[in-house]
């Protein structure tokens, strides 16, 4: 799938123009992209897409702002704080500010989102609230 992520007015960003995916330090297996941030384009807001692929997890951690995200294609096991739900495409999930969340591909093809929280943020803080079995 070719992502495009455009603004009206002035700004255009291709997810394949940005070169390699970023990742996390192990056991993490997300690899991400910021699309709009304070160091493309001066947004107040962060959005990028994010892929995991089948049986591949993002571990759980929280943020202190608030955090949604959209799946795009593949399956997913996402988890907010006590709450699992089985994601599909289309479907939007929202992270309350220090909601503890993750996810993991159930699917048997790539997991692709598109993430946006507030870009004061601190990016994918892997600190966790408790005990959590993943």
């Amino acid at each position: 799938m070719e992502l495009e992520v455009c603004h009206l007015v002035k700004i255009v960003v291709k997810a394949k123009e940005l070169g390699e995916w970023s990742h996390l330090p192990p056991p993490d297996k997300i690899r991400y992209k910021e699309l709009i941030c304070p160091d493309s384009v001066g947004s107040k807001l962060l959005m990028g897409i994010a892929e995991l692929d089948p049986g591949e997890k993002h571990m759980p951690h929280y943020h202190d702002q608030e955090e949604a995200f959209i799946i795009f294609d593949g399956e997913a096991l996402i988890t907010v704080d006590d709450e699992t739900v089985n994601g599909e495409p289309g479907m939007a999930f929202y992270c309350p500010p220090g909601s503890q969340h993750s996810m993991s591909n159930s699917g048997k093809k790539k997991l692709l989102l598109c993430y946006a929280f507030p870009s004061k943020a601190k990016r994918f803080t892997s600190r966790v609230k408790r005990s959590t079995k993943f």
